[in-house]
C-alpha cells in the first residue's frame, strides 16, 4: 500500500525507475530503524553470489542468500528476521519481523536446524540516512514509501521484488513496473 506521510519504521522504500545510482538502483529498502537522529535500513532485493560462510568467520553451513544491504559498514553482518524472543536482543522493526539479536544464537539455532532461509535473511552493510536526509530523498521524489506485512517481505522472491511491489501499491505505480532498466532500449 502506498504511503506519502513521512517515514516509519518498517515501511519500504521502492526506488522509482529512473534512479541511477550505482547501490540504490530498482532497490527495495525495508526501514529498520526510523528516529530523529536519522534511518537505517536493508536492501532486500540484491542477493550476492556468495554465501555467509564465504565472508563470516566461524559460521555454519547455510543455505539461504546473503544479501547486499547497503553502502554502509560493509564490514559487518546484519540479520532480519521473524524469530523474535528466539534470538536475544532482537529489535522489532513491524509485527512479526525484527532485526539483530545475539548472533551465537542465530549460529547455534542454524546448526540445530532452528533457523532456515525461511525465517531470516542476512546482509552485508546497511544503508543509512543522517537527520534529515531521509525526508529531502522523499521530497525530491527519489522513493516510492509503502506499508507491507512481514510475508510479504521475508516471502517474495528478491529479484522480483521491486516489480511486485509497485505492483501491489495500485494502479498509479503498477505501470511503472515495466518500465525498462534503461530507457533507450524502448
Amino acid at each position: 500500500m502506498f504511503q506519502k506521510n513521512k517515514p516509519e519504521t518498517g515501511n519500504l522504500l521502492i526506488a522509482e525507475p529512473f534512479l541511477q545510482e550505482v547501490y540504490f538502483k530498482r532497490s527495495v529498502i525495508l526501514l529498520a530503524e526510523h528516529n530523529e537522529s536519522g534511518s537505517l535500513g536493508f536492501i532486500m532485493n540484491k542477493p550476492l553470489d556468495i554465501k555467509i560462510t564465504n565472508v563470516a568467520k566461524d559460521f555454519p553451513p547455510f543455505s539461504g542468500n546473503l544479501f547486499y544491504g547497503g553502502p554502509v559498514r560493509n564490514d559487518l553482518l546484519f540479520f532480519v528476521h521473524t524469530l523474535g524472543e528466539q534470538i536475544e536482543d532482537s529489535i522489532p522493526i513491524i509485527k512479526g519481523l525484527f532485526w539483530g539479536g545475539k548472533t551465537e544464537v542465530v549460529k547455534e539455532s542454524i546448526k540445530s536446524g532452528l533457523i532456515n532461509e525461511d525465517n531470516i535473511k542476512f546482509f552485508v552493510g546497511h544503508s543509512g540516512w543522517s537527520e534529515g536526509q531521509l525526508e529531502e530523498e522523499l521530497k525530491e521524489n527519489a522513493w516510492f514509501m509503502g506499508k507491507f506485512d512481514t510475508d510479504f517481505i521475508m516471502n517474495t522472491e528478491p529479484r522480483m521484488l521491486w516489480r511486485k511491489t509497485l505492483i501491489n501499491m495500485g494502479k498509479e505505480f503498477a505501470q511503472y513496473a515495466n518500465y525498462p532498466e534503461n530507457p533507450s532500449y524502448n
